[in-house]
This record gives structure tokens, sequence and C-alpha cells, in this order.
């Protein structure tokens, strides 16, 4: 009995005199409480401290003593709080915050290099991304990926950290891939990245090349004789293109087979180059129909292929045999040419010139080549002008017509004169005078049917009057066949 009164009584000094230990019997001498963390052997623990909600905390018992520690758990808060006696509340320790979080990254866009990847992340909506505690998104973090195969982690591409991506050469024949890391404003933050599944394999733009048809007809005498043809291809390609063109007929071209052209290297569309060039074959053979067609595409760095376009109609006008007939109207008709002596002039009512107005002159209209009181001062004379038009070959006509309108005023006195020398091959056929001081208004058309001997044709119109009411005017000159 002795001894185990003297045991309780040695207890409870000890107790009142030094640390508790839980866990230990050895606490460490500035701790009032010295926990453990070893349970066993194999196995530790925490410090679990008193868990409360909002609700909880507001029924503790007051006067709450300063510095009482508490674990508030209430929905996204989970804070450790000592109470401050002197403000009255309580005051975080420590707050936990998780990292928000990337639900959703998907790419879009099509694959071929110079496209543009792009996502439709957006961190400010909860389907792409969460925060526990609810904290202010920011902008997350970009990072592109391209890997040879659609699996795996990638290799990530230098300098892509923006939201899109432009396909380079590079990422030819790979996958791309886009990571987003999610991040706040507040609280934690980064969070883990995440990645978008792989794009479809990366290929060079398909090299299409058709033409842009010209629907052209040519004569076969052209000057220059090229056959330019226009290429047209939706994608510039940076390597050069070959391009094939096959005719249906090389009878009237310089090359007798088909042609292979370049398409440069960052050649935007069209294309126009000289492909054909015209043989003048000198025989008499009709107009040719000819039907270029591209046959093959080669070169570039897609896949080749041929426009829907692929064909292109040009006909060739033979002209051997054909006569082109020549105009001369001094309006838009001006295919037939001559030569004037003296030069033209119009000088205080003397003209020796095209016009469109002279008086009295009313049956021809528009512009037409006028005559007035030639012998004088101001650039003509007392001498017959003329007026020499080119020759012309007629042996390709079957029925050659040369015609001509005139009129005149006042031609009265017998040195007035004014009419055609026609030359055939070189000779002359003799003047003809339509009048030779007349003495009386004229007007009227020349028609002359050329002989079918004749090769070369000529004429010449002259005039010589004197006196400011003289005149005499002429229009639409033409052979025609």
């Amino acid at each position: 009995m002795n001894r185990l009164l003297t045991l309780i009584v040695f207890s409870c000094f000890f107790i009142s005199t030094a640390q508790v230990g839980i866990g230990t019997t050895t606490p460490d001498a500035a701790a009032v409480l010295d926990i453990n963390a070893q349970i066993s052997t194999t196995e530790y623990g925490g410090l679990k401290l008193p868990t409360v909600t909002t609700a909880q905390r507001a029924l503790i018992n007051t006067p709450i003593p300063d510095g009482l520690m508490i674990y508030l758990s209430d929905g996204s808060t989970r804070c450790l709080q000592l109470y401050n006696a002197s403000l009255g509340s309580w005051l975080d320790v420590y707050c936990m915050n998780l990292p928000p979080v990337a639900l959703t990254v998907s790419i879009s866009g099509t694959t071929n290099v110079g496209d543009v990847l792009t996502t439709n992340y957006d961190e400010t909506n909860s389907s792409f991304q969460t925060d526990n505690e609810n904290d202010t998104p920011d902008v997350p973090l970009y990072q592109w990926y391209s890997n040879t195969t659609p699996s795996g982690l990638g290799t990530a591409i230098a300098g892509a950290t923006n939201d899109t991506y432009t396909i380079v050469a590079g990422d030819a024949g790979n996958y791309i891939s886009l990571g987003i890391t999610p991040q706040a404003s507040t609280g934690a933050s980064p969070g883990i990245e995440v990645r978008s599944a792989y794009s479809s394999q990366v290929t060079f733009l398909p090299t299409i090349v058709e033409f842009d048809p010209q629907l052209t007809t040519i004569a076969e005498n052209a000057t220059p004789d090229d056959i330019d043809l226009v290429f047209e291809f939706p994608n510039v390609s940076t390597n050069a293109v070959q391009v094939t063109v096959s005719s249906n007929d090389y009878s009237r071209l310089v090359e007798t087979g088909p042609v292979t052209i370049t398409i440069p290297a960052n050649q935007t569309s069209p294309f126009t180059t000289t492909v054909f060039n015209i043989q003048d074959n000198l025989i008499v053979d009709g107009t040719a129909n000819l039907t270029f067609t591209i046959t093959n595409v080669t070169g570039g760095l897609g896949t080749n292929s041929i426009g829907t376009d692929d064909t292109d109609l040009w006909d060739i006008t033979d002209d051997d045999g054909v006569f082109n007939d020549v105009f001369q109207d001094f309006d838009l008709n001006t295919s037939w040419n001559y030569t004037l002596n003296p030069v033209t002039y119009n000088v205080s009512n003397d003209v020796w010139a095209v016009t469109n107005t002279l008086t009295s002159i009313t049956t021809l209209s528009g512009n037409f080549f006028g005559m007035r009181d030639l012998n004088n001062p101001n650039g003509g004379g007392g001498f017959t002008h003329t007026m020499t038009f080119d020759t012309i070959d007629v042996s390709s006509a079957t029925n050659p017509i040369f015609s001509f309108n005139y009129e005149s005023q006042n031609m009265n006195v017998s040195l007035d004169r004014y009419g055609y020398e026609l030359f055939y091959d070189g000779v002359s056929q003799g003047a003809v005078n339509i009048c030779a001081g007349c003495n009386s208004d004229l007007d009227g058309s020349i028609i002359i049917n050329i002989p079918n001997t004749v090769t070369n044709f000529y004429v010449i119109i002259y005039g010589s009057f004197d006196g400011a009411s003289d005149i005499a005017a002429f229009d639409n000159f033409s052979i025609v066949d």
C-alpha cells in the first residue's frame, strides 16, 4: 500500500513539472507538447487540427482565446486559421489552392504547308478551363509540337507559342499537336499542360495546272509568230513545275512534237509563256483548228495533277490564197496607206489634208480628204498635187474591185482638174480626169474591176486647180474581193 501511494505521487509530480510527449518518452526540452510522427516501425501519422465549417466556427465558445487554431473546410475554402483576439476575427495562416485545369484542347485547320492551324480554347469558358477556387483565369501558355508519328510527345517547335501556327515546309510528313498550360491571375498557377490530339499528316499543297483558254485566231504570217499560252494554278510552288503541252496538228507549227515549259519556283498565277511558233508553209490549206492539251505535270512539291481546263483552242488562218480587203476612209478603217506630195497643209482656207468639214461638201461624212485652192503660197503651188496609195498584192483575190467616192465644186477653168491614174503591175493605165474645167458641181463613185491577170495594184489621186472656191473631196477608198 505504501509503495502504490509513492508511485502515484511521483507520477503527478512528473506531469506537473515536465513537457508532454506523445509517441516519445523524451520530449524536446523547448516544447510543451512534442508529438512523434512514428506510429510503428512501418507507419507514420500527422497532427489533425479541429476541422469546422464556417457555421460550426461561429459556435465556438466565447470569449475565444487569442491564437486559437482551427482548420476551416467549407466548400472550396480550406484554410488553416488563427484567432486574433485584438481584431476579433479569424486570420488565414495558409489557404490551400489548386491550380487551374485545362479540360479540352483541340486544333482545327487543313494541314498543307502554308496553312494555319488554330484552337478554339477559351480560358474564360468552364467547358475548357476550371479552377477549384474560382480564381480569375489568365492567358494560357501555348506550345506547338511536331512529331513523325501521330502519337507520343513529339518535339516542341521553337517560337511556336501563339494560339495559331502556320505550317512550314519543315513540317511536311509530320503531325502537329498543341499543348496548353492553363494559368490563373490569382491563386496557384500555372496548371499542368494538356495536349491536343495530333493533326493529320502535313503535306505540300497539290500542284494543279490548267489553261486560261485564249480561244484565239491568228494569221499564218503573223509577226511575231508566237503562240503564247496562259497557265493557271491555285497554289504557288516553291519548286519549279514542268508542264508538257501537245498539239493535235504540228503541220502549221515550227515544233514537231510536244513541248515542255517550266513554271519558275514561287511563280504566282497566271503564267504566260511562248509554247509554240507558227510555221508559214506557203501552201493554200485553209484554216487550221489546233487543240493544245496539257498532258503531264511534274516537279513542284505536292501531288501533281492537271486541272479541268486542260485544252486551249487556236485557229490559224491561211494567208496563202486569201485576200485581205483594204480600206482607207480616214476614220476607223485605215489599212490602205498613202503618200502625199506635197506634205499635208490646211492654212487660211488652202487645204490639202484630212478634214471633216469643207464648204459646200455635203455627200461625204465623217473624215475625208479635202482639196481647196491648191495653187497657193501656204504649202501648195502651181503644180499637180498627188496622193499615191501603197501597192497591194491582189493575186489571191478572185474578183478584186477598186472604188472610192468624190465630190467637187466650181471647177470652171480649163486648167482646173482632178482625177485618178491606175497602175497594173507598175504599168500606168493612163490618167483619168473626173473633172477638167467641167464648170459644174460633181459627186459620185468610181468603181473599177481589177483584171484577174493583175498581181500588184496601186492608184494615184491627183488635183490641180486655182481659186478659193475650187474644192474637191475624196473618201472611202477600198479594194474588196
